[in-house]
């Protein structure tokens, strides 16, 4: 699963998460950028 597929199924629940989560799944955007 890429990062833009994993960022797309976890998109809708962004709201839901707190902000460590997203501050989380920012960090790995960064870190493993789509190639």
């Amino acid at each position: 699963m890429t990062p833009r597929e994993l960022s797309a199924a976890i998109g809708p629940l962004a709201p839901v998460l707190d902000a460590p989560s997203r501050q989380t799944l920012d960090a790995l955007m960064l870190a493993f950028p789509d190639r």
